[in-house]
């Protein structure tokens, strides 16, 4: 009987230094896709001159920056390339040697014919000590979003779900916990897909809810169209677009960056794979905003090639008895615990044009002693004012006497008739009187 040597049968894996040609290859390649063109121009004449002329690391981004300053030297500062994605260039530069600076030439071009050999040909293994030694699993939003998953957020039509996601993204951006669940502070892209009009308002709400200034910057783009991310070609738009640093982005919502019939298991998986991409090509979790059908007990809408292709998926949903109330429930969560019910009920926030919106917080969740709505301040101000005039208040008094804007009182006027709470008499108004 012979002998076959098990070295014979196995495929051999990356070597230490093809793992770091591939790392250093990936990362020249995300500074690639997000900066300038001029930018892009320095980083390929840089990593010619380190292939060919042998100059390497810190050298090589000490001759970046003097090249910078030299062609730009008599530019306006507006006309100048950004420091910022110059200093990413540099950085990555520093890493190279004139042999690594070859490789990554070599795998420009084979992407560009059309090659893939980004693992060298080989499959990229890993022995029993290398899954031993993986690191713990990291969190976007601990216990909620694991980093750099696929995770979909599905329910009926109006369940407040982007008032959800959208907390959930602005808790990131800000470095903020959401719910008493810590985040990974970082930059969040939002694909807004059924148009950006109500998020401004959500956004000041929120912010005063949490006591957030609105004169600061934090790193939240949104992008208020919709993309088809199985076309490879938006695809790529979107990967070039995303932010260095960027933990989340969300696909609000999944219809409206789809083409094709969700029923359709080939149609849903070319949506995945675009979704997949943008997972892998940009390190961030992908959270997909979905709506579930008509029987809500069979969960979400369309193809089950997404709920076989997410790694989490969160359902939401108002209470049948008392639509206050919102519950999030986590049916499936791949390698980790599902997280319990959480029920949240919103509170709604006065804004200084008297426009309001609601911000969503934990609640217990009760079926009885259901309270009123509390009247808004608005509306308190304006019954106050008109209690203590002497006779009928001209519409233009009105807002000045009770200290609210006028858009308040334009908002609120009507509800405060609708009511009876307030009648026309003569050229101005007055309280009525129900007690």
């Amino acid at each position: 009987m012979s002998i076959s040597h098990a070295s014979e049968n196995i495929l051999p894996f990356r070597t230490t230094k093809e793992q770091k040609v591939q790392e250093i290859y990936d990362e020249f390649s995300r500074v690639y896709r997000t900066v300038s063109p001029e930018v892009q121009r320095y980083a390929s004449r840089f990593l010619a001159i380190a292939a060919r002329a042998g100059v390497e690391g810190e050298q090589l981004s000490k001759e970046l920056w003097e090249h910078r300053d030299i062609i730009e030297n008599d530019r306006e500062p507006y006309e100048k390339t950004d420091k910022a994605e110059v200093g990413r260039l540099a950085r990555v530069l520093a890493k190279l040697d004139w042999n690594i600076a070859e490789e990554i030439l070599a795998l420009q071009a084979d992407k560009a014919l059309g090659i893939t050999r980004e693992t060298g040909g080989l499959l990229d293994l890993k022995t029993n000590q290398d899954l031993l030694n993986l690191p713990p699993m990291n969190w976007v939003i601990e216990g909620i979003l694991p980093e750099k998953s696929l995770v979909v957020m599905y329910g009926p039509p109006k369940q407040y779900k982007s008032f959800i996601v959208q907390a959930m993204a602005w808790s990131i951006s800000h470095g903020c916990n959401w719910l008493g669940h810590p985040t990974e502070e970082g930059a969040v892209f939002y694909i807004a897909g059924e148009g950006e009009w109500g998020m401004s308002k959500r956004y000041r709400a929120w912010l005063q809810k949490h006591s957030l200034p609105t004169n600061a910057f934090f790193p939240f783009y949104s992008y208020g169209r919709s993309i088809n991310l199985a076309n490879e070609m938006e695809a790529d738009a979107l990967i070039q677009s995303v932010p260095e640093g960027t933990k989340l982005i969300v696909i609000d919502t999944l219809n409206r960056c789809m083409e094709g019939d969700e029923n359709s298991a080939a149609d849903m998986r070319a949506f995945v794979s675009g979704c997949d991409r943008v997972k892998e090509e940009t390190g961030a979790t992908v959270l997909i905003v979905h709506h579930s059908g008509k029987d809500t007990a069979k969960g979400m809408r369309g193809s089950s090639a997404l709920l076989g292709a997410v790694d989490v998926a969160i359902s939401v949903e108002k209470d049948k008895d008392n639509d206050e109330f919102v519950t999030i429930k986590n049916p499936d969560m791949k390698d980790y615990e599902e997280f319990p019910p959480i029920t949240l009920r919103g509170e709604e926030i006065e804004l200084e044009d008297g426009d309001t919106s609601l911000v969503f917080g934990i609640t217990e969740y009760r079926t009885t002693d259901r309270k009123p709505k509390p009247m808004p301040p608005a509306q308190t101000k304006i019954l106050n004012a008109l209690q203590t005039a002497d006779g009928p208040v001209r519409p233009k008094n009105i807002p000045l006497l009770a200290d609210i804007s006028r858009a308040s009182w334009d908002k609120h006027r009507p509800k405060l008739l609708e009511q009876g709470k307030i009648r026309r008499e003569g050229e101005g108004y007055i309280i009525v009187n129900n007690e």
